[in-house]
């Protein structure tokens, strides 16, 4: 077995492996975590480790970002023009009362619904601020 580098070594006899290994993490975060844990150890600065920690963050919440558009296609698909949904209350939308069920006006679209608000008028806003 390959000795690992010293850097990766932590002072109570942990290595960055098993720490990783131990909390189940994926590709992008146990990588991530690995160059937080030898960020003031492997070079004079800790610039290119964060720097590279930084990206796997970002290719992680993006890898997030697609499986949340995929499941709100699959529940999307389930709702349709006439449907009631619930506003959560998280916009700072003016025209939303919290837990109050609106109607829908046509089938949700992308990110997108389409309600009747409290006025009476279309709204169009996103649906993360809807419980689908």
């Amino acid at each position: 077995m390959p000795k690992t580098p010293e850097y990766y070594n932590g002072k109570n006899g942990y290595t960055a492996r098993e720490v990783v290994e131990n909390f189940d993490l994926n590709y992008n975060l146990g990588t991530a975590c690995t160059y937080i844990l030898r960020a003031y150890r492997k070079h004079k600065t800790p610039n290119r480790c964060l720097e590279k920690a930084i990206h796997h963050l970002q290719f992680e919440l993006e890898s997030l970002q697609t499986e949340k558009n995929k499941n709100y296609i699959k529940i999307l698909d389930k709702y349709k023009r006439g449907d009631y949904i619930k506003y959560l209350g998280t916009s700072r939308s003016k025209h939303l009362i919290k837990d109050k069920k609106y109607k829908l006006t046509c089938t949700p679209f992308r990110n997108r619904v389409a309600i009747i608000n409290e006025k009476g008028r279309r709204m169009v806003t996103n649906n993360q601020h809807f419980e689908l």
